[in-house]
């Protein structure tokens, strides 16, 4: 309560002026940490959602890259499919000629024979 320096008759020293500026001067202190820590969580939240977006747009294209990646793969597999069924038809019968193996007409060799003009002796006769 104070009342033996009081009573003592001694004077003390008025030391609360200089304890206001120790403690204004460690609350501005961490004020300004406190600031300077808001500023560098803004620019981390900005940075983080840039990164965010980035991200984003890459599991977008990544997604397009797939459905193109597994339509191809739906394509080669038809196909594999088919040459599957090919070389099945191919192990059953082994004797039998290839469609490409069989001889066509070849328009280009046909002999054509003009009809005799009238008048004409034909070698039919």
């Amino acid at each position: 309560d104070g009342s033996d320096e009081w009573a003592s008759g001694g004077t003390c020293k008025n030391t609360c002026a200089e304890e206001l500026q120790r403690v204004r001067s460690e609350a501005q202190e961490k004020a300004e940490g406190i600031r300077s820590a808001l500023v560098k969580k803004k620019s981390m939240v900005e940075e983080a959602k840039q990164i965010w977006q980035s991200v984003q747009a890459d599991v977008r294209q990544l997604g397009v890259e797939r459905a193109k990646a597994d339509k191809e793969a739906e394509a080669l597999q038809a196909r594999v499919e088919r040459f599957e069924a090919m070389k099945s038809t191919l192990d059953e019968r082994p004797d039998e000629p290839l469609e490409s193996e069989v001889p066509k007409p070849d328009d280009d060799h046909l002999e054509f024979t003009p009809d005799p003009a009238p008048g004409t002796p034909s070698n039919e006769d």
